[in-house]
């Protein structure tokens, strides 16, 4: 119901304003960009009030000549326009471009209060849902602190869920929603690619079952230099995960 998310976003605003630092967002930053190298085009949030900055992913994909669009309210419709240094705060309170149309965009990177093991998300209702949609073929990527994941959200017909979220301790797909389009396959090979190099993995690490590592903290390594370790997870699917014990983003079971 309305008033149990509004319960739920106080209460995840308030653990995500616990959860906020500068180190984490850094870490974010690294992980987001050395996971996704290969991509052209993004759509990224302009980070408001506790959510993880933004502000060097958009910088580190503009040095590297990728195209960045941001969100821009247009009568009551979420677009991805390009960014721009003309800005004018929307009635969030947010600033965003105060020209610019909507442009397809690969891989958008947006903010969230809290995720769950599938990979549903609590926002504000700000149109993210809508917009994924009406554009489909966005892989749909979460910026997070990993203590904003929980066991279950409450979800309708109406919510889209993200295939993967990136966290300070390095990145988690949903890897059951990989094989949807040309995009979530070109990422799913990637990984096939590197399972074969390492010999790590088994095969069916890829289709659902496997269980990749996460990145070490905070250093943004790249794909091929993951130190990995594959193990079983049929309930979570394909999962990025830190070596060492204890640190990683686990969903709590309910």
């Amino acid at each position: 119901s309305a008033e149990e998310k509004r319960a739920l976003r106080q209460k995840f605003t308030q653990r995500r304003a616990l959860l906020q630092s500068n180190e984490k967002d850094g870490a974010i930053c690294r992980n987001f960009l050395s996971f996704f190298s290969k991509e052209r085009n993004f759509f990224v949030y302009c980070a408001f009030r506790t959510e993880v900055q933004t502000r060097s992913v958009i910088e580190g994909l503009r040095m590297r000549g990728a195209c960045v669009c941001v969100p821009k309210i247009v009568r009551d419709q979420m677009l991805a326009v390009p960014f721009s240094d003309k800005t004018a705060m929307n009635r969030f309170g947010i600033p965003e471009p105060v020209y610019g149309e909507d442009t397809t965009v690969q891989i958008a990177a947006v903010p969230l209060l809290a995720v769950d093991g599938e990979g549903y998300r609590l926002g504000y209702g700000g149109g993210y849902d809508r917009y994924f949609q009406t554009h489909p073929d966005v892989l749909r990527v979460g910026l997070c602190y990993s203590g904003q994941a929980v066991a279950a959200l409450p979800h309708e017909q109406t919510d889209v869920p993200l295939d993967a979220v990136v966290t300070e301790d390095g990145v988690r797909f949903f890897s059951e929603r990989l094989d949807r389009n040309a995009g979530r396959g070109i990422i799913k090979k990637r990984y096939e690619n590197y399972c074969r190099k390492t010999q790590r993995a088994h095969p069916d690490a890829i289709s659902g079952t496997g269980d990749p590592t996460y990145s070490r903290q905070g250093k943004g390594i790249a794909v091929s230099d993951f130190r990995t370790l594959f193990a079983r997870s049929t309930r979570f699917g394909f999962i990025l995960r830190q070596r060492r014990a204890g640190i990683g983003m686990d969903f709590p079971r309910g």
